[in-house]
């Protein structure tokens, strides 16, 4: 499993266990910041390695 997939994984797990203590429109929100988050630094870091 690569690590983008792992960490979508421990989004997911992370959203899960949030939903069950803050609700899930809470929660939704905490899992859609952290994606976007994973998905700026998948697309950044190429960007930087290859300048």
């Amino acid at each position: 499993m690569s690590d983008e997939t792992q960490s979508h994984g421990a989004c997911v797990k992370d959203f899960l266990s949030a939903r069950s203590s803050l609700g899930t429109a809470a929660a939704f929100l905490l899992l859609q910041r952290r994606l976007e988050a994973l998905h700026f630094y998948i697309i950044i870091t190429p960007l930087i390695e290859v300048s």
